[in-house]
């Protein structure tokens, strides 16, 4: 009788592209105070969504001055102006936007849309406002 060995090293490496996430981790964008509403903000490009259900959340903006939408064809993130904006009360929003998805299998949405979304990966918004009317702040 014979035997033999073998010995099987198998090296794995985890890329970062295959990663739910924005191409950015900061973003900073100027708006100018008294934008109207609906107006697009920033356009947030979500990669390596592949099958998954995918959702756009906008995090500590308690004045609800800005939603954020998510395209469920492309599945990408648009922030739009909701509220009035205005620098001689407020000069900046930092908002923290996460990307949140549930994976989907097709062929059976009715019990997925049950199924919970699971952060992945957050962004930081900055957003300045510039002063167009020349009034003294008042904060």
């Amino acid at each position: 009788s014979t035997s033999a060995y073998v010995t099987i090293t198998v090296n794995s490496t985890v890329t970062t592209g295959d990663i739910l996430g924005f191409t950015q981790p900061e973003y900073i964008v100027s708006l100018k105070e008294n934008t109207e509403q609906g107006t697009l903000v920033l356009f947030m490009n979500v990669e390596n969504q592949d099958v998954r259900q995918v959702q756009c959340v906008i995090m500590q903006d308690t004045e609800g001055k800005f939603a954020v939408r998510t395209d469920a064809v492309e599945k990408n993130c648009y922030i739009y102006v909701t509220g009035e904006i205005d620098r001689e009360y407020r000069d900046r929003y930092d908002l923290n936007v996460t990307v949140q998805f549930k994976n989907i299998t097709p062929g059976r949405k009715k019990r997925q849309a049950m199924l919970p979304y699971y952060t992945y990966s957050v962004a930081r918004v900055l957003i300045e406002i510039t002063d167009v009317n020349d009034n003294a702040p008042a904060w």
